[in-house]
């Protein structure tokens, strides 16, 4: 009687998940999925959260292979990379008129996490500015107009 009760209820499981439409996750390419992807960075979410808030969407392994395979999504993942640095511009004054004094040191490390990452998807408008002073000298400073012409023909004569 157990065995048969057992069979059953085998039948009866094997039965519900033929009939139930399991779907997964999406690996091929397609224009919209690559959009709502650059939509969900361009909002300030991370790859992660979109793709694992979304049983709809790729894994975040699959947006990767895109972009290696797809030059036209790359673009437009830079482009919402750069939207997202804007993005986190605008949060960190947002952050820093909400702060208080028991939120302070949070405050700060958000809007530090934000600049940071703002500097690195859009470093000529939010990186650091790097200014560069050469200063070249050579052996022949001071010398008289005399003095070089004598060494050019001694530089010349050992050739």
């Amino acid at each position: 009687m157990i065995a048969l009760i057992s069979y059953a209820i085998k039948e009866r499981l094997n039965a519900i998940q033929s009939s139930v439409n399991v779907m997964a996750r999406p690996r091929k390419y397609t224009e919209g999925l690559g959009d709502l992807v650059c939509e969900g960075i361009s909002e300030g979410k991370s790859l992660s959260r979109i793709c694992d808030g979304n049983k709809n969407l790729p894994n975040t392994r699959t947006v990767y292979s895109w972009m290696r395979l797809y030059p036209e999504f790359l673009h437009n993942y830079e482009a919402a990379k750069q939207d997202q640095a804007d993005r986190m511009a605008d949060e960190i004054v947002e952050i820093a008129d909400e702060a208080s004094s028991e939120n302070v040191q949070v405050s700060r490390l958000r809007c530090d996490v934000r600049k940071w990452a703002a500097s690195k998807f859009k470093p000529k408008k939010y990186g650091d500015k790097l200014e560069t002073v050469n200063t070249v000298t050579h052996k022949y400073e001071g010398f008289t107009q005399e003095e070089l012409e004598l060494e050019l023909k001694r530089l010349q004569s050992e050739l």
